[in-house]
């Protein structure tokens, strides 16, 4: 009978039929968990949009446009250095907006120049101290061309004990190079050296500005003869105690640089200072001479004066060897000599732990102490006696005030001063005299806490100590040997130590060591690392002893006395996560533990819900996935045999009256006026009698609990109880007043065909029905969460295609920034262009017209 309708009517209801696919959906899964799905695709869109922010953060402030390019290619080889503590750089806005760790700085301890905005010049006084010359001799350099932008660092080079200044100038979309390299001169006492090269791959001649602060000359006497020549001489007489004297000898050079088009120039621009003790018999005219004399000998570059014009003729070639810049001969002379004091040194692993020393700290403060020591005369490592009884106290590797941010010339000569007295005092003050390469033994001697005795090197640490890798290298023994101490720690945590000799000449004599208590036999040591066993012992004593002796060895155990020997110990886990990743808990880093806690908050959060939700319901079932297929074919069914959904209701609600003679009433066993607490309280009573779970395989029970649930949904709603009496009492009235009993049979017939499907047999219908009636008031709410959802999808599809697109600009740029750096070195000739000492003459003093 339902399947004789018009083929229009049929597709039109069977259209309204498939419109429950959608519905089902969202009733049944997002409408009841819509505010987790809600927020999950949020949060999801959120960080999609957010993306670029995440892996591609903001440019920094040097970026700016292709002068930037350069700027960063140039930096990359300082960076190398960088990376493994060999120099610190120092950006220019560092420097005027905040306060910065490093000052750039260079010495050779006897004259020290601060080389950033101040700019000023120390020598060193009668004693230790450092006084100040009064002038500064930096030369600044400044484009006089109109430019868009420049950028602007130093490079403190440790290893090579100079300072490098780049500076980059944006002009007509190309780069101009300002490269200025400052050092004092190691290996010549009184020499400071500015070398300045610029660049210029414009298309324009550029100009560039130097200048020098002349100003701070006024109390130095200046030379009358100085305009035969193209040097200036000024003296000084006078100090704190009025017996110190100066001499300065100052190159003098063009005001204006003009650089043409696609060409590099470079300047050398050295300057002279010599300190000398004044005299009270001593007139002024052999004080110049005496003063000027000084200054050349302390130079290396000693001549016999005669008169001063025969000076001023001398001056010039000693101006013109310092200048001559054949594979510059000067600057590496003077990089060879630092380079050599680095030969000795401490390589420690990294530590994120608070307050731990890394290498940048304790290279930055070896370099600076270096700076106020002179080197050897005849720049030997070797050293007049043994540096008996240094260092003798605990290790300087903690935190104190031995270490400090080296950013003012006070703080620089105050920790100098810590260090020298702190060494003295333990020691070490025979290193000291012994210059630049004795305060590196000295240095490296107090971070170890290794000690030299009359007959033996021992190293005083302890195990719980050696939480880190360290490796002390060339450690002075004896003349011509050295001693490599490295401390590992393995995967067990346990510290494990090497030792091995280095040996400058065969002449080198052999070494021999033995671990804390000393009592296993010696063990030599060679070039190949040896491993020497870390061992405790009670009382505390060296891990490690070094002699050039072995029956030393044989006295040594007769003067250890200790009551126990024993290897040491593993260090805990904490300790060593404190150094590796910065925190106490482990490989992982503190936001996985954050969201790990957060996590489970929010679950228990959702649980308690669920158990609340559940305390305070009327103990109704949710609805399962299981009648999705029963709801779908009673959908079906009203689609395709009823024009109205009130038809199908009412046909429903008469197949119910008609199939079995017990009403809903009767299934609770309350009676028809009983009131809605009755109802309720009878639901609950047959619920808890009749529930599946109490009821285990039970089919009758679980049956007589569905139609329980279903009387119940029907009764406890006024509006669904009203129609169903209505109904009720029109059934009973037809059954009253029958007359044919055809009507039984029909409605037997009837009521047997649709068995299968009738939704008050199958309880199934009877529930999807209702519960997805009653979920129809929050269409509406659902509708808007769906458009919300539907606008987040997109946007979420849109910040995919940004992604997209930033990632293709990304590409672009890269390619033309490539492009940038390969013309960047096809145009600078800089990197391999050597000039003449000639040529270099004519931009110092000019050309002879």
């Amino acid at each position: 009978m339902c399947f004789d309708l018009h083929p229009s009517i049929f597709w039109m209801k069977l259209s309204r039929a498939m419109k429950i696919f959608p519905r089902l959906k969202i009733s049944e899964f997002i409408l009841r968990r819509r505010q987790y799905v809600f927020c999950s695709v949020v949060l999801f869109g959120m960080f999609l949009l957010l993306r670029y922010y995440f892996f591609y953060p903001s440019e920094s402030s040097l970026n700016d446009g292709k002068c930037s390019v350069v700027f960063e290619h140039i930096m990359q080889r300082f960076k190398a250095d960088a990376d493994i503590y060999d120099a610190i750089i120092v950006y220019a806005d560092e420097i005027t907006d905040v306060e910065p760790i490093w000052l750039p700085y260079t010495g050779n301890g006897y004259i020290t120049v601060d080389v950033s905005e101040k700019g000023k010049m120390y020598i060193r006084g009668l004693t230790d101290e450092f006084l100040d010359t009064g002038f500064r001799p930096i030369v600044d350099v400044t484009l006089q061309n109109q430019y868009k932008s420049m950028l602007e660092a130093y490079i403190i080079h440790f290893k090579d004990g100079k300072v490098v200044k780049l500076q980059c100038y944006d002009v007509g979309n190309q780069c101009v190079q300002v490269v200025t390299t400052y050092f004092v001169h190691r290996t010549r006492p009184s020499v400071f050296i500015q070398h300045i090269s610029i660049s210029n791959p414009t298309d324009t001649t550029v100009i560039l500005h130097l200048h020098r602060y002349e100003d701070t000359l006024q109390r130095f006497v200046k030379s009358r003869i100085e305009s035969q020549s193209q040097v200036s001489a000024f003296q000084y007489i006078g100090s704190a105690n009025g017996k110190v004297g100066m001499s300065v000898i100052l190159s003098d050079f063009a005001k204006l640089l003009y650089v043409s088009s696609k060409k590099v120039e470079q300047l050398l621009i050295p300057s002279f200072i010599a300190r000398y003790t004044v005299s009270e018999d001593m007139d002024k005219d052999q004080l110049k001479s005496d003063a000027i004399n000084t200054a050349l000998k302390v130079s290396n570059l000693a001549f016999n004066i005669s008169s001063l014009m025969m000076f001023f003729t001398k001056i010039s070639k000693a101006f013109y060897a310092v200048t001559a810049l054949d594979d510059y001969s000067i600057i590496e002379e003077h990089t060879q000599a630092w380079n050599q004091l680095w030969n000795s040194g401490l390589s420690i692993s990294y530590s994120k732990a608070p307050n731990g020393l890394n290498g940048d700290m304790i290279n930055g403060t070896m370099y600076y102490i270096l700076c106020h020591y002179e080197l050897q005369s005849d720049n030997s490592v070797e050293f007049s006696s043994r540096p008996s009884h240094c260092y003798s106290s605990h290790s300087t590797l903690l935190p104190s005030k031995l270490w400090a941010k080296m950013n003012s010339v006070s703080t620089i000569l105050l920790i100098n001063s810590l260090w020298s007295y702190t060494l003295v005092e333990h020691g070490c003050g025979n290193l000291l005299l012994e210059g630049a390469t004795g305060v590196v033994q000295a240095l490296l001697l107090s971070f170890g806490a290794l000690k030299h005795t009359t007959h033996h090197l021992e190293f005083d640490q302890q195990p719980q100590d050696l939480h880190r890798d360290f490796f002390f290298r060339n450690i002075y023994f004896t003349k011509s040997t050295y001693v490599n101490i490295r401390i590992m720690v393995n995967d067990e945590n346990r510290a494990v130590m090497y030792a091995s000799v280095n040996r400058t000449s065969p002449a080198g004599k052999e070494l021999f060591a033995c671990d804390a208590g000393c009592l296993d036999p010696p063990i030599e040591l060679s070039s190949s690392s040896t491993l020497i066993p870390v061992k405790r012992t009670v009382p505390a004593t060296p891990i490690l002893y070094v002699t050039d002796q072995r029956e030393h060895i044989e006295r040594l155990k007769m003067s250890i006395h200790v009551r126990e020997v024993a290897n040491a110990p593993a260090h805990e886990h904490h300790i060593i996560a404190l150094h590796k990743h910065g925190h106490r808990l482990g490989g992982l880093p503190p936001a996985f533990w954050f969201s790990l806690g957060v996590l489970l908050i929010l679950f228990h959060l959702f649980l308690i819900k669920l158990i609340y939700n559940e305390y305070k319901s009327d103990r109704k079932p949710y609805p399962s996935w299981r009648y999705k297929i029963n709801f779908i074919a009673l959908e079906i069914f009203d689609a395709l045999c009823f024009e109205t959904s009130e038809a199908a209701d009412k046909f429903i609600l008469s197949g119910q009256l008609s199939t079995n003679n017990e009403n809903l009433y009767d299934i609770l066993g309350v009676s028809r006026d009983a009131s809605l607490k009755q109802i309720k309280r009878a639901f609950v009573d047959l619920s808890k009698k009749y529930h599946p779970d109490v009821n285990k395989g039970d089919r009758t029970c679980s049956n007589r609990y569905v139609k329980i649930v279903e009387a119940y949904s029907v009764l406890s709603k006024p509006e669904s109880r009203r129609k169903y009496d209505s109904e009720l009492n029109a059934q009973n009235y037809s059954h009253e007043n029958s007359e044919r009993p055809s009507n039984k049979n029909y409605q037997s017939s009837y009521s047997y065909s649709w068995y299968s499907w009738n939704p008050n047999l199958n309880s199934f219908y009877y529930y999807a029905r209702h519960s997805t009636n009653q979920a129809k008031p929050n269409d509406d709410a659902a509708d808007v969460n769906v458009r919300v959802i539907r606008l987040v999808f997109f946007l979420t599809i849109f910040s995919f295609v940004l992604q997209f697109i930033q990632h293709h600009i990304q590409r672009l740029k890269h390619i033309r920034n490539m492009e940038i750096v390969d013309q960047f070195n096809a145009d600078s000739e800089f990197y391999q262009r050597t000039l003449t000492a000639e040529q270099n003459m004519k931009r110092i003093f000019g050309s002879e017209e």
